[in-house]
């Protein structure tokens, strides 16, 4: 049976620590692109019903638009961060 103090070792810290970032970044850039839906959809729906996007009109097109751009600006802004946050609380053993 191991021994539950002692330290992780070196290789399976790295696993945790890609295993947390990843998961963490995931839920951010999930975050983003729904505050990117209601906005598209927000602006869409009130200033923008003629606009067409991939086959669809109005709210429907511009919530596309927001969601992918939400996705994108979320998940490249809360890379080094969640990076930092992970080095800061899984610290080898």
């Amino acid at each position: 049976m191991p021994n539950a103090t002692a330290p992780i070792e070196r290789s399976s810290w790295k696993l945790w620590r890609i295993a947390a970032c990843f998961v963490a970044g995931v839920a951010v850039a999930g975050a983003g692109a729904a505050g990117g839906v209601l906005l598209g959809a927000t602006y869409g729906g009130r200033y923008a019903p003629q606009f067409e996007f991939a086959g669809v009109r109005g709210y429907e097109a511009t919530g596309l638009i927001g969601e992918l751009a939400g996705l994108v600006v979320a998940g490249l802004l809360s890379f080094y961060p969640v990076r930092r946050l992970t080095r800061a609380w899984i610290q080898p053993g």
